[in-house]
């Protein structure tokens, strides 16, 4: 008997199929996001099948969210990849945030984010790339 959560990856993977064929949807950016979510998913043995699916639907939603911003900031044009990358990468990185964000005191947030922003836009600032 398979397992229930291969099941639902198999009906989101397919519902993402259909939806792709949609003018509007980025049909490379959300293959991409289904691959890299589907492992992901795939790989969280320790939660429970609910879990499993609302972490692969979020993991899509991001990444097929962001892969169009990351494609324009770095020198990869493949939606596809950057997608999957994405998709595989932002919730463990969001959830160990907000762990740290749970541990830490404002003042440390803040000062931590001002640099980290600071850094970024001296790094990927459009002002930069003249």
């Amino acid at each position: 008997m398979p397992e229930p959560t291969s099941s639902t990856t198999v009906a989101i993977t397919a519902s993402a199929g259909l939806l792709s064929l949609l003018p509007f949807v980025n049909g490379d950016a959300l293959f991409g996001a289904v691959i890299g979510a589907a492992f992901l998913a795939y790989t969280q043995v320790s939660l429970n099948t609910a879990k499993r699916i609302f972490s692969l639907m979020l993991s899509v939603a991001l990444g097929y969210a962001l892969a169009p911003e990351i494609s324009s900031r770095t020198n990869v044009n493949s939606h596809t990849v950057i997608a999957c990358f994405t998709s595989m990468f932002a919730l463990p990185i969001l959830v160990k945030v907000m762990s740290w964000v749970n541990k830490s005191t404002l003042t440390e947030i803040f000062n931590t984010t001002s640099k980290f922003f600071s850094a970024l836009s001296n790094t990927f600032g459009k002002e930069n790339k003249k």
